[in-house]
């Protein structure tokens, strides 16, 4: 059985997501949750099945936090329209399941 070029790259995102040890969390255009990767799980300390379809900001900031988040999401996500394909990065602090915070990087 041949595989298609559109299967092997899915297969090959699946398998990087899965054996990063990287935190990979994908969001759509309102910030809910739809990619959550095993490493996320291990440093928010929120399994996939809990975190997905959730809103990031309540999930993992701060509540003080959550509306300047909110904004700079916004703000990215009206930058990176179709025509620009060049990612805009800020960042951003979030809550550890330990309740520890840490900068982390958010590309829109």
């Amino acid at each position: 059985m041949s595989l298609s070029i559109k299967q092997i790259q899915e297969r090959l995102c699946q398998t990087i997501l899965e054996r990063s040890s990287q935190a990979i969390v994908f969001v759509d255009d309102q910030a809910r949750i739809k990619i959550w990767n095993r490493a996320a799980e291990r440093l928010f300390g929120i399994p996939a099945q809990q975190a997905v379809g959730q809103v990031f900001f309540h999930l993992v900031l701060p509540p003080d936090d959550i509306e300047r988040a909110q904004e700079v999401f916004r703000h990215n996500a009206l930058e990176a329209h179709p025509g620009n394909h060049s990612p805009v990065f800020s960042e951003v602090q979030v809550r550890l399941a330990n309740g520890m915070k840490i900068w982390t990087d958010q590309a829109c």
